[in-house]
Formats: structure tokens, C-alpha cells, sequence
């Protein structure tokens, strides 16, 4: 499934909604240098879409580790989770 595309005001209310910073490791933008990307929590290879809801900031490192993912096994346990969602998980 192709993502739909983002427009410049969606991603300004997500930019805005999350501070400028990265929902994951919450570093500023100002701070990490690259352009913070837009992350969809559940990704569009899972059935996610491009709404707003399901959009956040990530910076390249935290996004990249994620991937396309909604959960991992925890180490501890060895049972899968949930990942962290910077929108419900605060």
C-alpha cells in the first residue's frame, strides 16, 4: 500500500502537536540536525494510514529503529508488546 501524501499544513499540525520534537527519545529538532520525519505509528505496511492521528515526529534514528513495526518482544519477558506511542503512551 502507498502512502498518501503529506501535505506541508499536515505536517506542520504534527510538528506542532509534538513539540518539534521527536516522540520517541524526545530530542528538539534544533538539537538533532536532520529534519525530524514523519512517522506513522501504525505504518502503512500494516494497513496504517496518513491521517493525522496516526502521524508523529520521529527523528531519523528513533524511525529507522522502529521501522515498520507495532510491537517486539521484550527482552525481560520474552512476550511481544506494544511498542511506545508517543500520541497514547504519554
Amino acid at each position: 500500500m502507498k502512502p498518501q501524501r503529506i501535505s506541508a499544513a499536515l505536517r506542520r499540525r504534527v510538528a506542532a502537536a509534538a513539540g518539534y520534537r521527536c516522540g520517541y527519545c524526545l530530542t528538539a529538532q534544533e538539537i538533532i540536525g536532520p529534519l525530524l520525519e514523519i512517522d506513522h505509528l501504525v505504518p502503512v505496511a500494516l494497513g496504517g494510514s496518513s491521517e493525522e492521528i496516526n502521524l508523529w515526529l520521529a527523528c531519523p534514528h528513533c524511525n529507522g529503529a522502529k521501522a515498520a513495526r507495532i510491537d517486539a518482544v521484550d527482552p525481560e519477558t520474552g512476550q511481544t508488546v506494544p511498542l511506545f506511542n508517543p500520541r497514547t503512551d504519554l
